[in-house]
């Protein structure tokens, strides 16, 4: 049986830095044209949507993020720091009790916020739906047959 002292260094190396980097390689995704109009390589290509405040923040929406992490965001410009503008989860929650199986998985980014980013508007089903985003709350605006419009 060999000692520590016989070990040469370059096995150390090898087993200290190679081995582990060796072990971890992952295998390369092969790209196909199925994968090619995917939304995951359609995320890849996609820029964060960025709407400017009046309050010099800007809310941000990151497409690139995996999907159960997208959020939407408040940049401070002056800090560099992302900090979360809304809790996905109970807003989707609170639209669920006005739309039932309609709410979507997933709210979508929307440039239609109030000046300072504490309220957006959404469509759903042709109507109007106002997001306090402070409360993470839904409130219906309009409930009519007909698509509203601009």
């Amino acid at each position: 049986m060999k000692s520590l002292r016989c070990i040469h260094p370059k096995q150390i190396f090898f087993l200290l830095i190679l081995l582990p980097i060796l072990l971890t390689a992952q295998e390369k995704k092969k790209i196909t044209i199925e994968w090619r109009y995917s939304p995951e390589a359609q995320s890849i290509t996609q820029l964060p949507n960025f709407q400017w405040l009046d309050n010099g923040m800007a809310m941000v929406y990151d497409a690139k993020k995996p999907a159960d992490k997208r959020t939407l965001e408040i940049f401070d410009p002056n800090t560099l720091t992302f900090k979360p503008a809304l809790d996905m989860k109970k807003a989707l929650e609170s639209l669920k009790e006005l739309l039932g199986d309609k709410t979507p998985a997933m709210l979508i980014p929307t440039n239609n916020y109030d000046k300072n980013g504490d309220k957006a508007i959404y469509t759903f089903s042709g109507d109007i739906f106002l997001l306090d985003l402070i409360n993470r709350s839904f409130a219906r605006i309009t409930n009519t047959t007909e698509d509203e419009k601009n």
